[in-house]
């Protein structure tokens, strides 16, 4: 949800930050403790310092001694959990038709484009120009996209060329590997792909088997496995991005299209406890979901096939608390989200057209983590 007093939240947490009391590069408050411990009566709270009374998080402005929140209003300000605020929905404008996957080293964003044969890139605080061909993938069209400390790896199939393949280039983008590894021929596709330590896992169809599988690969190129998990043969795994690690499990947007049902997949990391519709998008939703982890939650771009829509959802990693509408949409896309990520103070998303290509762009919203 939006917060009613964004401005002054965001007001509050760069004072925070100012006192040391929180760190917008990790999301971490007072040092990496217990950022809402029951509020102490016998204590007084400095700026940024956090408190629960009655199940509600409250952060000081300054609250002295027996100033309790929820009763001296001056001394605090309530908050959500990491609520979203201050949306900027043209943050980046891109000029494409298809962002897909999303992604970031800590200095530029970086877009897969499917239907394209190219990577974007655009720096994260918005400045200088979007580089809607920083590398040129050979005919590639990626839909997942993916980086490491060393490279950038990308993950999709070219019609030209009949093969599905998983490309990388040095993070730099030179030595640029196109066919790094190939997948497969004729009828074979690879969408999403992403990175959990030195393991990248991606989705994969053999549309002539029939057949939707999640894989992996060492970023090494050794232990190729195309086919770990079978996601089944109804599924449509993964497309358009939507893939995601949160360390124990793989996440995956998938379609149950014979039931018309869209949601998200996941499975252990060993490959095992598969589950084919572990969260089910609400109804009117398309398949083509971004999904990203952070902190307990998967969050998800919103696809409607019924309607326009541009919003995030969540839901926590233990399926409860299901949030489809968190960040609202605003209507103002055709097309829907596609790509997300998150970093520092903000969380990124791409946001899709079905009319002129310029109406598409990268947007962002501050974040707290509280």
């Amino acid at each position: 949800m939006l917060e009613d007093n964004a401005a002054e939240l965001i007001k509050l947490l760069h004072a925070a930050t100012a006192a040391g009391a929180y760190d917008p590069a990790t999301g971490k408050w007072e040092g990496g403790g217990v950022p809402f411990p029951p509020w102490d009566a016998e204590r007084a709270y400095a700026v940024g310092q956090g408190a629960s009374v009655g199940g509600k998080f409250w952060i000081a402005v300054e609250a002295s001694t027996g100033q309790e929140p929820g009763v001296e209003a001056e001394a605090w300000v309530l908050v959500e959990t990491k609520a979203a605020v201050a949306a900027e929905r043209n943050f980046i404008p891109i000029t494409t038709h298809h962002p897909a996957q999303l992604v970031t080293d800590g200095t530029y964003l970086y877009l897969a484009k499917y239907a394209e044969p190219d990577i974007g890139r655009a720096r994260l605080d918005g400045t200088g120009e979007y580089e809607d061909e920083w590398i040129d993938t050979a005919g590639i069209e990626p839909e997942g996209v993916a980086v490491s400390g060393t490279h950038i790896f990308w993950s999709g199939y070219s019609s030209a060329l009949k093969k599905s393949v998983i490309g990388r280039a040095l993070l730099d983008g030179s030595e640029p590997e196109p066919e790094w590894i190939v997948l497969g021929g004729e009828g074979t596709f690879a969408y999403g792909c992403a990175l959990d330590g030195t393991t990248l896992y991606f989705a994969y169809e053999d549309a002539g088997e029939k057949q939707k599988w999640i894989g992996r690969v060492k970023t090494d190129g050794s232990e190729l496995e195309s086919e770990w998990v079978l996601t089944s043969e109804e599924l449509s795994a993964g497309s358009s991005g939507g893939i995601t690690v949160d360390g124990t499990h793989v996440y995956w947007a998938t379609a149950l299209k014979a039931h018309s049902q869209f949601g998200i997949g996941r499975v252990k990391l060993d490959g095992s406890e598969f589950e084919e519709l572990w969260y089910e998008f609400p109804a009117g939703e398309g398949e083509d979901h971004g999904l990203d982890y952070f902190d307990g939650r998967i969050y998800f771009t919103r696809a409607r096939s019924e309607s326009d829509a541009d919003g995030v959802g969540r839901v926590v990693t233990d399926g409860s608390n299901p949030e489809p509408d968190w960040l609202p949409s605003t209507h103002e896309t055709r097309g829907g989200s596609r790509g997300i990520v998150f970093h520092g103070p903000f969380i990124y998303w791409a946001r899709s057209t079905l009319g002129e290509p310029e109406e598409a762009s990268i947007a962002r919203a501050e974040w707290a983590v509280i």
